[in-house]
């Protein structure tokens, strides 16, 4: 997230959740 921010863009998106974990760490990095 800290590259999104330094470039000034506006958000994030991914393609799916089946690589999360099951504690939620891509949600969880992308907030």
């Amino acid at each position: 997230m800290d590259y999104k921010n330094q470039q000034g863009l506006g958000g994030t998106f991914f393609w799916e959740l089946s690589g999360d974990t099951t504690d939620g760490e891509l949600i969880k990095a992308i907030k």
